[in-house]
């Protein structure tokens, strides 16, 4: 373990000390930590991962890919399909904010889990409906930065809540941290979102983020359903991982639970408020920890991102 802290990068400084994977080897020895993660050498481009998906829904015949239409900055957005129009349908998206890149990663892996085997962990043949969309703000991105190619912050841009959003500038600008756009649903991703609401309603959406590992639920919402998905979620993330948590001690670790609940109940124009305002049933946003420059966590990014998916579809359905 020491020879892991010394070798591995610490970063962000405020969030990782030392080897954020310094107990992965322990862990997996003694209860199996990592079922489903997978480690990336480097973070993909977004040309890579459009080919990466594209090669999946060849070999996996579960799984289909559509192109959703053009993104800013000339990128086109993708989808992920698995499973039969008009059943419980649940919604994945990440890279809202682009550079907030590891949960990309990590739905890609849940669309190769479900795709080899729609019925892993006892999920019903064809009784479920998953879109994911793994990057909903492809300049941001490939850029490294969170806005998308105008300068707009993407989860600030739905129009639910626009007109009274008071961005933290004095005089808002394109490029600002929270930049809400000229107008509401003003951008091409936001759109492609919206469009993906038409026509249906999700029992459950999950919009990945990483500052640290928190649980927002946004109502109005079925509070009985969301209380049983996070039951879910965290009963398959107990005991699994431990980290480094954002404003404690320095030598001050806690187990990945996912226990801190934020309940958000003003509308605001983001993609969870406006999933809220369509009706859907657990309308939530994770933040995961991440934002570094090289994937040496990305084994458990991509391992939480697939188990909280998992967990979202089971607890609504199997009501474990």
């Amino acid at each position: 373990m020491v020879a892991m802290d010394i070798r591995s990068l610490s970063e962000p400084f405020f969030d990782s000390i030392g080897s954020v994977n310094k107990y992965l080897f322990i862990g997996n020895i003694i209860g199996g930590s990592v079922r489903y993660g997978r480690y990336y050498p480097r973070k993909l481009t977004y040309d890579e991962f459009v080919d990466t998906a594209r090669r999946l829904s060849r070999r996996c015949p579960h799984v289909r890919f559509d192109e959703e239409g053009e993104a800013s900055g000339g990128y086109r957005m993708f989808s992920l399909t698995i499973g039969d129009e008009g059943e419980p349908a649940f919604l994945f998206t990440g890279c809202i904010h682009g550079w907030e890149w590891e949960a990309p990663h990590g739905l890609l892996r849940l669309a190769e889990v479900l795709g080899e085997n729609p019925c892993v962990e006892g999920l019903p043949a064809g009784g479920y409906f998953v879109k994911i969309f793994p990057i909903t703000n492809p300049y941001g991105y490939d850029h490294n930065v969170r806005q998308n190619a105008n300068g707009v912050d993407l989860n600030r841009n739905f129009p639910c809540g626009w007109e009274g959003y008071e961005s933290f500038e004095d005089v808002p600008t394109a490029w600002d941290f929270d930049h809400k756009g000229p107008n509401p649903a003003s951008e091409p991703e936001t759109q492609i979102l919206m469009r993906a609401f038409e026509g249906r309603r999700y029992v459950a959406t999950v919009d990945f983020h990483t500052a640290h590992f928190a649980w927002e639920v946004v109502h109005p919402c079925d509070e009985e359903l969301a209380r049983r998905i996070h039951t879910e979620v965290k009963r398959r993330l107990k005991d699994r991982f431990i980290c480094h948590q954002h404003g404690t001690r320095w030598d001050e670790y806690v187990q990945v639970n996912l226990d801190r609940v934020i309940e958000e109940k003003d509308e605001r124009p983001t993609l969870v408020s406006y999933s809220a305002m369509r009706g859907t049933g657990a309308p939530i946003l994770v933040e995961l920890s991440g934002n570094r420059s090289g994937t040496h966590a990305i084994v458990r990014e991509t391992e939480v991102v697939v188990q909280i998916c998992l967990g979202v579809i089971k607890g609504a359905l199997l009501r474990t």
